[in-house]
């Protein structure tokens, strides 16, 4: 029927013109959401080189002043930037969900893969099961006085960053990139286990390279392959998604993580590209859980990778 043809049209919006896509919370044109996308990783590499050019400069302060400093420009950087990219689309959360703590409890679980996998890093290097991880160094850290606790801020401030960049990419990139849909199922079990593969090899390089044992690549790569698993799990059934907004997050961390290592002309190329392949796996991971309306339950993954792991998902400023 011709009524019920419209109807069908408005439902769907197929009634808008071509340029113009739904994204969670408003309308808005393929162009804005390709230029968010570029732009909130893009802030974080602009931002972290200021900062770093005038750390070099002589009247730079050292100490808990530079510290504090460095904690303003993190706050400023990673998380005041995706928030004011965001207002400036009339949107009032990063998230573009309000707080559900179920969520938040549910990625605990491959958070805790990734605790698992730090201990086994540290009981494969010989040492106590917290000595791959930063965590009593920071608990240490902080009761050394202003500068310790300064210092334990700033890296809580780059995993609160590191989450809110993820979310907005992921938000955003369905509506950057269109095409055809993939189940998200298959995207983050082909991609994810593609990463997972790539991580064991160049973690292993890694060890043989230094004084590293060779399992310190198994277990990565192992780790990462039972997060994607388990967030597998966490999808709703029939969720599609393009294989260009799947992989935009991981592609930004791993840019970023380039960036991080001063790309092909920089020292430390295999350590940074196999931190970001890590970074890469978590940060994809992260993005389809936004995507299946999700997003607080990647709230931990971040903050455990650089706990236990010692892989900042975006390694600005950390």
């Amino acid at each position: 029927m011709p009524g019920s043809s419209i109807g069908a049209r408005v439902a769907t919006g197929a009634w808008l013109p071509a340029p113009l896509v739904a994204s969670p919370n408003m309308w808005m044109t393929r162009d804005t959401a390709l230029s968010d996308v570029v732009l909130a990783p893009a802030g974080l590499v602009v931002g972290a080189g200021v900062v770093s050019l005038f750390a070099r400069l002589p009247f730079w302060p050292g100490g808990v002043p530079g510290i504090a400093i460095l904690l303003v420009a993190a706050v400023v950087i990673m998380v005041v930037w995706p928030m004011w990219l965001v207002r400036q689309r009339d949107e009032r959360s990063v998230v573009g969900q309000p707080f559900r703590f179920g969520d938040l409890v549910a990625g605990l679980v491959p958070a805790l893969v990734l605790v698992a996998a730090g201990i086994g890093l540290g009981l494969a290097g010989g040492g106590s099961p917290t000595s791959a991880a930063t965590l009593v160094r920071r608990l240490v850290l902080a009761s050394t006085g202003i500068g310790g606790i300064l210092q334990v801020a700033l890296w809580l401030i780059t995993a609160t960053g590191s989450f809110l960049v993820v979310t907005l990419v992921a938000r955003r990139a369905p509506s950057a990139f269109m095409g055809p849909d993939m189940p998200a199922s298959g995207a983050l079990r082909t991609f994810g286990m593609g990463l997972a593969g790539i991580a064991t090899i160049l973690w292993m390089l890694v060890a043989i390279a230094g004084p590293d044992p060779v399992s310190v690549g198994p277990i990565m790569g192992l780790a990462i392959a039972v997060m994607v698993v388990v967030v597998d799990r966490m999808l709703p059934a029939g969720l599609a998604i393009t294989r260009n907004a799947a992989l935009a997050p991981g592609v930004v961390a791993l840019v970023l993580w380039l960036f991080s290592g001063g790309l092909l002309l920089g020292q430390g190329l295999l350590d940074n590209l196999a931190s970001g392949a890590v970074a890469a796996a978590v940060a994809m991971s992260m993005g389809l859980l936004v995507n299946a309306d999700r997003p607080w339950a990647a709230a931990a993954l971040p903050f455990a990778s650089s706990l236990w792991l010692v892989v900042s998902v975006l390694p600005v400023l950390a």
